[in-house]
């Protein structure tokens, strides 16, 4: 029993003995799984086997059991369980890093000595770990001779690749954006530099698949190029991520960003590389630029409709030079085609017609004056009717005292009516303005009421004058155009000039109407002393309203011994010949020339006005009139009363404006503040008292009073008589100054005498003695005045 017992324990402790031994020396063996390398490898592409590079140190991660940090890895060449003897690659090789509980290692590894293509196996504390494809490695070299370049070349090459990149993708953009008719319009607008690089880029231009094709084929060269040196340089993901943010940022997005707007610039300078590269890539790209030719077609460049045209120039308005008047313009010209007669027409109801029955009054013309028209629609009955059209021109040579019938000038003229339908496009009533036989057309239109016959409609006028508005998109406003505002804007002339009926209508005047406004325009235009500055119009026509009008008969101008001035004889008068012809005789040698319609004579007297010198003027020739005339006299105290007038007017108008800055003049002591008008008149009764007081005048004064008596009732012989020198000296010295002249004696004999003129004798018989006759400046001389002095002058 004992010694069974004993035998027993025998065997467990030798059974211990043995566990302990399999656990040290077998279980306990380290036993590779697989492993990784980390750094310098490639996959051999015939077996699968890992390959690393020989020279190098080399990190390798090692999975698997019983691996601690006192594992000694060896590398064998050999594939049997004895390899682990013999000689190793790699001696005494500790892990770098371990963890038991996830089971792996890191060891470095550096492999020499070893021929390129060697196969290694792991041997772990000298026990061989198999030859399986998972655990063997591969020994590769590569020797200085395999790189493509030298490293600072293949910076260079890449830098310059980048560049054709660059040049190639701007290219792509810039160039075939810019089309053939664009490059047609640049090389006729643009400016000298513009239309040359478009003259080069038109030559490669116009093989625009051709070029298409060439700037590819080139672009992608470039950019394979550039990928397969990167890979040279650096591996891996390191070189993706430089090949592709090279090609990206400084092969795309910046030189399209340029050459999007300088391409013409940029392509016109690189002309010679786009030659050399198509010549290249001619064998491909040509061949395939045909075959595109042929299924695309031509190539059409940018072709804009008129709506796309118009909505480009105000689109692009803000980036262009064209100003916005230009724009409008434009708008309207690829606009008005499209709008008809009757959206620009003035309506009847607001266009100003003439009945056909009116009579051509004063009143009536002053209304056509008014109204501002150049061609006025003429009615008979409605104006559905219109018969006629008169212009304002034709009322020229008529005379508003006669009363002309309308009918008459219509007939006299004959100015056929232009008719258009209500839907006629402008553009051809713009072409039958332009051809300058019409400048109104009547619009109507057709109305076909049922059961009844068609019958035409009379709408409205247009004019020339509403198509350019229509093309220029605004209004042409002249001096009598007025516009309101409502639903539609109405066009309606009112008068905006000042009126001219009171100046017209002067009764003490014998100057007609016409007359007296080419007189107003002759000196406010012609003479400086009549300008605005000196007198304004207002004063100009007051003053044109008095008796300063005088009539020469050719009676009175045959006689040959009347004279409106004479040589070295003073003279306080300004004469304007408004008709006839006179005699102007200058100098010693008595040169002598004819003097017409709107001559004037005398204005130094008006410059001695407003220059405060005084008259004593006189004069170096002597003026006769040869025919009848008709002539205007402005006596120097005239004047000054005109200039007071106009000085008067300025203030009051200068205190208008001040607003507040003092009361205006004033007459009465500054009581009540006088109009221009009445201070005009208070100027004038001054001048014509002090014409009276002066002996040079006394005469003028005797004419003016007879002048006024040929427009009274003509029953009288007008028997004047002039007081003799003693008598007007003794006014000067303050005594009772006896009568001019004596009242008119009615003629006794019942016989209506001719009409007297102004400066016959026969009809006004100024009796003069010798004596008188030598100290006055006689004004006028004729065949029945008793005195033989040649003296004879005339106010």
């Amino acid at each position: 029993m004992a010694g069974g017992r004993s035998g027993y324990y025998k065997h467990v402790g030798l059974a211990v003995v043995l566990l302990l031994f399999f656990h040290e020396g077998v279980l306990c063996q380290p036993r590779l799984v697989t492993f990784r390398p980390t750094t310098h490898f490639t996959v051999a592409s015939s077996d699968g086997i890992i390959a690393i590079q020989g020279g190098k140190s080399i990190n390798l991660t090692l999975f698997g059991d019983n691996i601690t940090n006192k594992t000694v890895l060896h590398l064998s060449p050999w594939q049997n369980d004895t390899a682990c003897n013999r000689s190793l690659v790699a001696e005494t090789i500790i892990p770098l890093t371990w963890s038991p509980a996830d089971k792996y290692a890191e060891f470095s590894v550096s492999v020499d000595g070893v021929s390129s293509g060697t196969t290694l196996y792991f041997c772990l504390d000298g026990v061989h770990q198999g030859n399986a494809t998972w655990k063997s490695l591969r020994v590769t070299y590569t020797s200085a001779s395999s790189s493509l370049l030298p490293l600072p070349l293949q910076i260079i090459l890449l830098l310059v690749l980048l560049c054709f990149s660059a040049l190639f993708s701007g290219l792509n953009l810039g160039l075939m954006s810019l089309d053939p008719t664009t490059l047609k319009i640049i090389m006729k607008s643009g400016t000298r530099r513009q239309k040359l690089c478009a003259r080069l880029i038109y030559r490669v231009r116009k093989y625009g698949n051709y070029l298409l094709c060439t700037i590819l084929f080139g672009n992608v060269a470039v950019n394979s190029t550039i990928t397969i040196l990167l890979d040279d340089i650096v591996t891996g993901a390191v070189a993706v991520a430089v090949a592709t943010l090279c090609i990206v940022i400084f092969g795309e997005i910046m030189p399209q960003a340029v050459c999007s707007r300088h391409g013409l610039l940029i392509g016109a300078a690189t002309i010679w590389i786009t030659y050399a590269f198509m010549f290249i890539t001619f064998p491909v790209a040509f061949p395939l630029s045909l075959v595109l030719n042929f299924m695309l077609g031509k190539e059409v460049g940018a072709v804009y409709k008129r709506d796309q045209l118009l909505e480009l120039l105000h689109v692009t308005q803000e980036h262009h030079d064209i100003a916005k008047d230009e724009v409008e313009l434009i708008s309207g010209v690829l606009g008005f085609k499209k709008k008809k007669a009757e959206d620009v027409m003035t309506k009847l109801e607001n266009a100003y017609c003439l009945d056909i029955d009116t009579v051509l009054d004063f009143n009536k013309m002053r209304e056509i004056y008014n109204s501002g028209y150049s061609r006025i629609p003429v009615y008979e009955g409605t104006s559905q009717n219109m018969v006629g059209l008169l212009y304002a021109r034709d009322l020229a040579f008529i005379d508003a005292d006669e009363a002309t019938p309308l009918k008459n000038v219509l007939q006299f003229y004959n100015h056929t009516l232009h008719f258009v339908y209500s839907d006629a496009p402008l553009d051809e009533l713009l072409h039958v303005f332009s051809e300058g036989t019409h400048h109104l057309s009547i619009v109507q239109r057709v109305v076909s009421p049922p059961s009844q016959d068609p019958y035409y409609e009379i709408l409205g006028l247009v004019t020339l004058e509403d198509v350019l508005e229509e093309i220029l998109q605004r209004e042409i406003k002249d001096e009598t155009d007025q516009f309101g505002f409502g639903a539609t804007t109405a066009k309606s002339h009112t008068q905006k000039q000042a009126d001219m009926g009171d100046f017209l209508r002067s009764d003490i005047s014998i100057l007609s109407s016409q007359q007296k406004l080419a007189a107003l325009q002759f000196l406010s235009e012609s003479v400086e002393a009549f300008s605005e500055k000196r007198i304004s119009k207002n004063v100009l026509k007051k003053l044109l309203q008095k008796d300063i009008a005088r009539e020469i008969t050719q009676r009175d101008a045959e006689s040959g011994d009347l004279y409106l001035y004479k040589s070295g004889v003073v003279a306080n008068y300004f004469v304007l010949i408004l008709e006839g012809c006179v005699e102007v005789t200058i100098g010693r040698e008595g040169m002598s020339f004819e003097g017409r319609a709107f001559s004037c004579y005398g204005h130094q007297v008006l410059v001695d006005a407003y220059g405060g010198t005084g008259s004593q003027y006189q004069p170096d020739f002597t003026v006769r009139p040869l025919t009848s005339c008709v002539v205007l006299i402005v006596t120097y105290n005239q004047y000054v009363a005109a200039l007071k007038a106009t000085s008067f007017e300025q203030e009051r108008r200068g205190s208008a404006r001040g607003g507040g800055g003092g009361p205006p003049p004033a007459s009465n002591g500054g009581a009540t503040p006088i109009s221009a008008p009445d201070h005009f008149l208070s100027e004038w009764q001054k001048a014509v008292s002090e014409d009276h007081n002066t002996e040079r005048s006394k005469l003028a004064t005797i004419i003016g009073v007879l002048h006024q008596k040929i427009k009274a009732p003509r029953r009288f012989k007008h028997k004047l008589k002039v007081p003799d020198k003693q008598k007007l000296l003794a006014r000067e010295e303050g005594e009772e100054e006896k009568p001019v002249a004596k009242h008119l004696e009615p003629d006794t004999t019942g016989a209506t005498p001719a009409v007297p003129t102004p400066f016959a004798a026969e009809t006004a018989v100024v009796v003069m003695s010798e004596e008188e006759d030598k100290d006055f400046p006689v004004w006028f001389k004729s065949s029945g005045h008793p005195s033989q002095s040649e003296d004879a002058s005339l106010t």
